[in-house]
């Protein structure tokens, strides 16, 4: 991670894990060529609170928190925002896109998610369920097994793939493990246009 770039926490902005998180995922991938500066920060997530008061969605993400579907509009936000104001190009996949995305193993997608985290200028966003912070959106900063690392709003620090298992289940999961929702994988990536 740059030395310059800096994580923004829910609350220093506001409290929606979902915005936080594609925050943190485009600071990070833009952050070998354009850091932005809290008053950015600031004016980029007023534009996701914005989206929201305009299509009437406040509620429901304060309700409900932020779903798969939602999280995507939030990255279109997020790339054409990035475009007009910094000429900056963000892209990105969802797991779910993937052949036989059904069948991934943990295996296959801690391997995906590492392939992907190695490159320059990538970042990968990610809804886990957690014991401690319960459904939430977070960004992965370094993939390694069996513990991964995170640029995370609620200063949610790591994974232990050790301990996942895949969201929804069937079975009521236990009291200490952490779910990992293959439609909420997305794998983001920044380019500079100019």
């Amino acid at each position: 991670m740059s030395a310059k770039f800096q994580i923004s926490y829910q609350g220093t902005l506001d409290y929606f894990c979902g915005i936080y998180a594609v925050i943190n995922a485009v600071g990070y991938a833009c952050s070998s060529f354009k850091v932005m500066t809290s008053t950015e920060k600031e004016a980029f997530f007023r534009c996701f609170m914005k989206y929201l008061i305009d299509k009437n969605l406040i509620e429901q993400v304060v309700n409900h928190g932020t779903t798969c579907s939602l999280e995507e509009k939030y990255l279109v936000l997020a790339r054409d925002y990035m475009k007009e104001n910094y000429q900056i190009l963000i892209q990105w996949k969802k797991l779910t896109a993937l052949p036989d995305w059904r069948n991934l193993t943990f295996r296959k997608t801690f391997q995906l998610l590492r392939q992907w985290m190695l490159r320059k200028n990538n970042s990968c966003i990610v809804r886990v369920d957690t014991p401690k912070t319960g459904d939430h959106w977070t960004v992965f900063q370094k993939v390694k097994f069996p513990v991964s690392y995170l640029v995370d709003s609620y200063h949610f620090l790591k994974i232990n793939f050790a301990n996942l298992a895949w969201k929804p289940r069937r079975k009521k999961k236990s009291s200490k493990e952490t779910q990992l929702m293959k439609e909420g994988i997305f794998f983001v990536s920044a380019k500079q246009l100019s």
